[in-house]
């Protein structure tokens, strides 16, 4: 019996384990999915080995009615010719009857499943609070000092231990737990919901799953849509419904999803209604919604953070984000080729990747657990008695890293501005306008001050990892990964190969630097001149494709001149080239379909179980 489905709901597909009475008959193979079950019948004298399929509608709230619907779809087989005929003989009643018997028996199983999970997770939770209270009575008069020069050494013996058997997941799990530790700032009340985008071997699918057992997560592979606030007629009580819920289930929790391919690869009406839904909860005021069913249903403030993976955005989701409200952010993972000789250390290593995951969990849990210990740390939370608080300290926040912050949201704000750029015989937008030879639309800028809070929880949860409860610039270059993570891969390429050039680039030069021919490097020039980002002018001068003379053109960084204030002066400052470091965004959509993320996963979900 296998099954695909929800984490905390009913599944939608099940494969029905058979009785002795079904096989007897016959039956090979029982399927329930969502209202419909099929049954499929494969007589053993039948020399083609065919088999016949009965689909029937199926209602677990009325197995009477679906016991017989399945007899009067079986009545319609008997005596039939052909293939798709079952013999006059078969007992129609009998066989519906042990249809109904294996549900009822598989249900039994399923509510055993679910028991003995709960309880599981019960017992882990307690043996991790149990270690958190036994760590805290053998550490009475701790100071704040000792536990942050203890936690300090704790972090860098978990990266430590990270840069010696997975090294290629550290940045990944430094943003998780920075998300994480958002959730420990007192009066934070803004959820943080991001994505990291990787390729597969990126290890994003590794830091996700290493968090899915601490007790401060919600960890689920597949969810639906609907699931946030169910209005499924399966069930009947108000009791059952709350249990299926999801969005109180990640109520003060930071919720792990390894895989949203299938959320973005959907029709645009289908993923407007599912990011609909997540920009509401993002407001962190939880949602409601109303059905002929169930009536109104929903839940008030809901703090949380998310952190999912994917491989890369498609370009169809930046487009209805932009209509919804920029609240998703994004955190793009390096990547680097494996090295013949780290492939044969590799294989010639003793260790195996469920080892190393193991020392690397048990690094992570030794930290995260004498975290909760914090002498200044206080449970506030009214829903969630365990989650400890840390009150901040702004006045201790450094003005220059606030600074930074404020830069890097308005550049977001330019970055994801909705835009396009038209040939002129295609553009349809009357408040359009020409720019040499181009036509080109844009919407409003986004309202940075929501931008400029959500970066500067960021970079709290970042300074909360070694105990700050105040941000340095030392949390900023976080910030930054994300801000060049966030917008559209196209545009931020060729912003940085902009700055590379100290803040003016040729179009030839763009092209060659992004590997495009020079009509796309000036088009994607004129949409950022579109967005507010850069100013495109043509020099006058002339270069040749060929033998083609073309007028050189040059964009330029909006920055202060003699003649015009700037916006972007200080991305060409050394401070910012120090924050951003060597940090170049991954673009993964070549990738996109490799089968080699389901081999990870794989691999992955079976450490995690062990």
């Amino acid at each position: 019996m296998s099954s695909s489905g929800r984490r905390g709901g009913l599944p939608i597909r099940r494969n029905i384990q058979l009785t002795s009475e079904l096989i007897r008959m016959q039956v090979t193979e029982l399927l329930t999915q969502d209202q419909n079950l099929t049954l499929r019948i494969s007589p053993s004298n039948d020399p083609l080995g065919s088999s016949i399929m009965i689909f029937s509608k199926f209602s677990l709230k009325d197995l009477v009615g679906t016991e017989k619907g399945l007899e009067s779809k079986l009545a319609e087989c008997v005596g039939k010719r052909g293939r798709s005929g079952l013999p006059e003989n078969f007992d129609i009643k009998a066989c519906s009857a042990a249809v109904t018997i294996a549900i009822w028996n598989d249900l039994e199983e399923q509510y055993q499943e679910q028991k003995a999970n709960i309880e599981v997770q019960k017992q882990q939770e307690k043996t991790v609070l149990d270690g958190i209270n036994d760590l805290r009575k053998a550490n009475p008069y701790l100071t704040l000092e000792q536990w942050q020069i203890i936690l300090d050494k704790k972090y860098r013996n978990l990266r430590g231990t990270i840069n010696a058997k997975m090294p290629e997941i550290w940045p990944g799990l430094e943003f998780e737990l920075s998300s994480l530790r958002i959730l420990n700032i007192e009066d934070c009340t803004l959820p943080l919901i991001a994505v990291l985008l990787g390729r597969p071997g990126s290890g994003k699918t590794v830091d996700i799953t290493l968090l899915s057992k601490w007790i401060y997560t919600y960890y689920t592979d597949s969810f639906s849509p609907k699931a946030w606030v169910s209005h499924t007629t399966t069930v009947d009580s108000e009791d059952e419904l709350q249990a299926i819920d999801m969005l109180p289930k990640i109520k003060d929790k930071q919720f792990l999803t390894p895989e949203l391919t299938a959320m973005f690869n959907v029709r645009e009406d289908e993923l407007k209604s599912t990011l609909n839904n997540i920009i509401r909860i993002a407001d962190g005021h939880g949602l409601s919604s109303d059905s002929g069913a169930h009536g109104h249903r929903g839940y008030g403030d809901t703090m949380f953070t998310w952190v999912g993976a994917v491989i890369d955005i498609p370009r169809p989701v930046y487009k209805v984000l932009s209509g919804l409200g920029p609240k998703l952010y994004f955190f793009r993972l390096p990547f680097k080729e494996t090295s013949d000789d780290q492939i044969l250390k590799y294989i010639t290593n003793q260790e195996d990747f469920n080892t190393a995951y193991s020392i690397v969990r048990e690094a992570l849990f030794d930290y995260l657990t004498w975290f909760e210990i914090g002498p200044t740390l206080s449970f506030r939370s009214p829903n969630s008695s365990n989650l400890a608080k840390m009150a901040w300290n702004p006045c201790k926040d450094e003005r220059e890293a606030m600074k930074c912050i404020v830069q890097l949201a308005k550049l977001l704000g330019y970055l994801r501005r909705e835009g396009a750029v038209y040939t002129p015989e295609h553009a349809s937008y009357a408040d359009s306008t020409e720019n040499e030879g181009y036509q080109y639309f844009v919407g409003p800028r986004e309202d940075v001050k929501r931008t400029a809070t959500v970066l500067k929880n960021l970079a709290r949860g970042h300074a909360l990892i070694t105990g700050r409860n105040y941000v340095t610039t030392d949390d900023i270059p976080i910030v930054v990964k994300t801000v060049l993570s966030t917008a559209r891969i196209e545009r931020v390429e060729a912003l940085i190969a902009l700055l590379d050039h100290n803040g003016v680039i040729r179009s030839s030069e763009l092209a060659e630097e992004l590997e495009i021919s020079r009509s796309k490097a000036y088009r994607l020039m004129v949409e950022l001149k579109a967005i507010g980002l850069v100013d495109v002018h043509l020099t006058g001068l002339a270069e040749y494709i060929g033998n083609n003379p073309a007028q050189v053109k040059v964009m330029k960084l909006r920055v202060t001149t003699e003649s015009k204030n700037g916006e972007f002066d200080w991305f060409l400052t050394d401070q910012f080239k120090k924050l951003r470091g060597n940090f170049t965004p991954v673009d993964n959509r070549k990738y996109m379909d490799q089968a080699a993320e389901d081999m990870e996963k794989e691999a992955v979900k079976q450490a995690s179980e062990q």
